[in-house]
C-alpha cells in the first residue's frame, strides 16, 4: 500500500526531510519528490501510513527547532 502527502520544501527545509527519511530508513520505504513538493510512504496498512507520517513529520519539526 502507498500513499502520498504534500510537504512545501518552502516550509520545511530540504536537508531536514531528506535527513528523516534516512533516519526512518528502517521502519518504512519512504520517497520524496522534491519537484512534486510530495512525500510518498509505503507500508502494509494504511492505519499505519498514517502514524509513520506523523512520527515522521514530529521528527522533522523536531529537526526544524535545532
Amino acid at each position: 500500500m502507498k500513499k502520498t502527502f504534500n510537504i512545501q520544501k518552502n516550509i520545511y527545509k530540504i536537508k531536514n526531510i531528506k535527513q528523516a527519511i534516512k533516519d526512518f530508513e528502517e521502519v518504512a520505504k519512504i520517497k520524496y519528490n522534491i519537484s512534486l513538493e510530495e512525500l510518498i510512504v509505503e507500508w502494509e496498512e494504511n492505519k499505519e501510513i498514517e502514524e509513520v507520517f506523523n512520527e515522521l513529520m514530529n521528527y522533522i519539526i523536531s529537526l526544524e527547532c535545532n
